[in-house]
């Protein structure tokens, strides 16, 4: 949110979700025609264009794989937590009726 707020970025961007890459390249199709439309981009070769979409493209998918892995690396750090609470209630258990 920290991000999306500094950027003016969508925050919906740094969400990963089923699908998601289809909704990032519409996202990124629909900034470079608002930035056709106001003229920003007037000058550059079609083939610049094409790149720095390509790049957009690219950059907003990593992100939202980065998101994801981060996300998953939080779950797997949390199950790892119950899982060592649960081998040392086991220990406890098992010495104590020993």
């Amino acid at each position: 949110m920290k991000l999306a707020k500094l950027f003016d970025i969508d925050p919906e961007i740094f969400i990963y979700a089923a699908g998601k890459d289809v909704r990032l390249v519409k996202y990124a199709a629909n900034e470079i025609s608002n930035y056709l439309k106001d003229g920003l981009l007037d000058g550059m070769s079609p083939q610049s264009l094409f790149s720095i979409t390509g790049i957009g493209n690219t950059t907003l998918t990593l992100a939202a794989q980065l998101n994801e892995a981060v996300y998953r690396k939080y779950e797997l750090e949390k199950d790892n937590q119950a899982l060592r609470k649960l081998n040392a209630d086991l220990k406890a258990l098992l010495q104590s009726s020993a």
